[in-house]
């Protein structure tokens, strides 16, 4: 493959790719997350605190995640809000 392609590219360690959450959460996804943490569906599924939780998303929504090293980076926690969401949705029916 020398013949073809950089051997500089060739010899690098594995890199990865991380995930667009944030995007995602603030793209297509977004009117879907604001109607999982809206504090009156939230407050009928009876699953989290409902102020904390809206107050945490539209923050988040607002801000976006701090950056490395700052303590302020949600975007995991809040997609791991939106999939359980739509588990719940699918299987609880609450």
């Amino acid at each position: 493959a020398y013949d073809y392609i950089p051997r500089e590219l060739l010899d690098r360690k594995k890199t990865g790719f991380s995930v667009p959450l944030d995007k995602w959460l603030r793209g297509p996804l977004k009117n879907k997350l604001t109607d999982y943490a809206s504090p009156a569906f939230l407050k009928q599924q009876g699953l989290f605190n409902a102020d904390a939780t809206a107050k945490l998303i539209t923050d988040w929504l607002g801000a976006g995640d701090g950056g490395a090293y700052t303590g302020s980076n949600y975007s995991r926690i809040i997609w791991a809000f939106f999939i359980f969401q739509q588990w719940a949705e699918r299987y609880l029916q609450v």
